[in-house]
């Protein structure tokens, strides 16, 4: 296998791309997540494909530094641009151009955080798509796609609120494909892997204690946010293991008061942007406590 990438290394950039969703610059990750996406549909998978090609191929062109793009660091913003724009909108010749586009920009943006060295983790996207959506929502021509059916299969499903946690950071409700993306970064890091887990669990958890509706929480939707964040920080060692439970829970706070607000309602939701803030608020956090 590394000589076939050594012949192809864009296509090892790609797959690498995919797998930087979830922080793992690992090409079987990369695969892992790609066939995910196309259990849960065709065209979960072509999007992602397409949008992380674009993402990969813009960084190319502009020479950014070869090293990064190699990493897959312009690859993965981009491919849940694409996935997220197939979900909401039906896939006409617009939402398809829309995907490359948002891949495209997606990668520009992602290399002012990388030039500046700032973790910009999955902002990027989350900025492009609140845009798209709501720009998109002013269009009649914009038709949007039929909610996706929840996978829930009743209160035995609760063993597997983890990984649908995981499949919903990619947009994915089919429980085949949370686990596939799970085992794409046991793979790659079987830490990481089982602290998203016990985060995902966490999510879902202060859910019900909400209140939230059972079938919503069976599906995912109040994990994969913690779970990020709690990848993003698995690292950390010693005392710094702290920073990983503060920063997952000022995640679920986000998460949790944002979905509340209803403020981002009109951009399509809150995203990843609860863990992208979670993180960004505990590192500076982390910088003023060393600081003292």
């Amino acid at each position: 296998m590394d000589r076939f990438f050594l012949r192809w290394p864009f296509a090892d950039a790609v797959l690498k791309g995919l797998g930087q969703i979830m922080l793992q610059g690992d090409r079987l990750t990369g695969l892992f997540f790609l066939v995910g996406l196309f259990v849960g549909g065709l065209h979960f998978g072509a999007a992602a494909l397409m949008a992380t090609v674009a993402g990969t191929l813009t960084a190319r062109l502009l020479r950014f530094s070869p090293a990064d793009v190699q990493a897959g660091l312009y690859g993965f913003s981009a491919a849940l641009v694409g996935v997220a724009l197939v979900l909401v909108f039906q896939g006409t010749t617009l939402i398809w151009a829309m995907v490359v586009a948002g891949g495209v920009l997606a990668a520009m943006l992602q290399h002012i955080f990388i030039r500046r060295q700032l973790p910009g983790y999955t902002f990027p996207f989350v900025l492009i798509t609140w845009v798209f959506i709501f720009v998109l929502h002013q269009f009649p021509g914009a038709a949007e796609a039929a909610p996706a059916a929840m996978d829930t299969a009743g209160p035995s499903s609760m063993l597997l609120w983890g990984a649908k946690s995981y499949g919903q950071v990619i947009f994915q409700g089919n429980t085949w494909s949370g686990i596939l993306f799970f085992l794409g970064v046991l793979v790659a890091s079987p830490r990481a892997a089982l602290l998203g887990l016990a985060a995902a669990y966490a999510g879902s958890a202060v859910a019900l204690a909400l209140g939230e509706p059972d079938a919503a929480v069976q599906s995912g939707l109040f994990g994969f946010n913690a779970l990020l964040t709690a990848i993003a920080f698995s690292g950390e060692e010693g005392q710094g293991k702290r920073w990983l439970f503060i920063a997952v829970l000022i995640t679920l706070a986000l998460h949790f008061g944002l979905l509340a607000s209803g403020w981002l309602a009109p951009f399509g939701g809150v995203f990843t942007f609860p863990f992208v803030a979670g993180c960004w608020l505990t590192l500076v956090l982390g910088r003023m406590t060393a600081a003292r």
